[in-house]
């Protein structure tokens, strides 16, 4: 049935670029248009391919007046839909700048974004991540502007939906979309290795054991292990130390009666360490007592099973 609606369309584009001038500052209407239009992409992708570049190029017009979600999600859909294309590379690169561009002002300033542009941006960066890496990736200080707006939204958003978005897109570079980013590791560890990696050790504990949504708490546990599992080794396993030795001191989790000294705090850093390295489950299932006993939701001895 979705063949048969949509094999109609390409032939109708006057119709549809109608309605989109007439509906152009109407975020509802134009949003159902541009989710259309990335279905088309995705379901009739050879059709299609002659008008993609005038199409997103409309699309990226009306963002840059509009900043509308619906933009960002029918761009993510392109990239889905032909960013392994070799001749297309050098267009998604520019795509992405110019999306990054338009966006990552707007995330910081009151009032500047929307949650659901916030969850739309993330999602799209993650799309782009999968489907075509190169365009978001080689470019290294707009890589660190990207995870640094990623890490302050998925560690301080009240958003559920947008702090999951970023928290998925910071997992997936962390673990390296499960070996699709291989050719791009040298970058990676590159940012994770800077003070970056730190930040993000720190903002992720203090987000799981202090603000975050419960809902939000297996996204930031993930998170964490993809970032500690994978850096933790190869010569940076001091690196990583320092990193959750830092993130796990403070007056705040003795406060909670996390631990009670020193010893608490160190056997707590290593039990950690030692969990990233050899149980995903186990090192998850323990972030998440951790997080409810900052929540007076369970006690320490939640821990001692870990420990052992």
């Amino acid at each position: 049935m979705i063949q048969v609606l949509f094999s109609t369309i390409p032939n109708h584009f006057d119709f549809y670029t109608s309605l989109f001038f007439f509906w152009q500052d109407k975020e509802e209407p134009i949003c159902r248009l541009f989710d259309l239009l990335g279905k088309l992409f995705i379901n009739l992708k050879d059709s299609v391919a002659p008008q993609v570049e005038s199409l997103l190029q409309a699309a990226t017009d009306h963002y840059r007046a509009h900043h509308f979600p619906g933009t960002l999600a029918v761009c993510a859909a392109a990239a889905e839909a032909y960013g392994k294309a070799p001749a297309l590379a050098g267009y998604f690169a520019q795509l992405w700048r110019f999306l990054a561009a338009e966006t990552l002002p707007l995330l910081p300033a009151p009032g500047g974004a929307s949650a659901a542009l916030v969850a739309a941006y993330f999602d799209t960066a993650y799309r782009f991540l999968l489907f075509v890496p190169g365009a978001i990736i080689p470019d290294s200080a707009q890589l660190e502007s990207i995870c640094e707006a990623a890490l302050a939204t998925a560690s301080t958003s009240q958003d559920k939906e947008a702090a999951r978005s970023a928290t998925v897109f910071l997992n997936q570079l962390f673990a390296r979309c499960d070996g699709l980013l291989a050719p791009f590791k040298p970058q990676i560890d590159a940012l994770v290795t800077s003070p970056f990696g730190e930040r993000a050790t720190l903002r992720l504990v203090q987000a799981l054991t202090e603000s975050a949504h419960p809902h939000l708490r297996p996204n930031l546990a993930t998170c964490l292990y993809a970032l500690v599992h994978n850096f933790c080794e190869n010569g940076r396993e001091d690196l990583c130390y320092q990193w959750v030795e830092r993130a796990l001191a403070g007056e705040a989790l003795a406060a909670k009666g996390v631990y009670a000294d020193a010893a608490g705090h160190r056997r707590l850093t290593d039990c950690f360490l030692g969990l990233a390295r050899i149980s995903r489950p186990r090192f998850k299932a323990m972030l998440m007592d951790l997080a409810k006993i900052c929540a007076r939701e369970a006690t320490a001895d939640a821990l001692v099973g870990y420990f052992i």
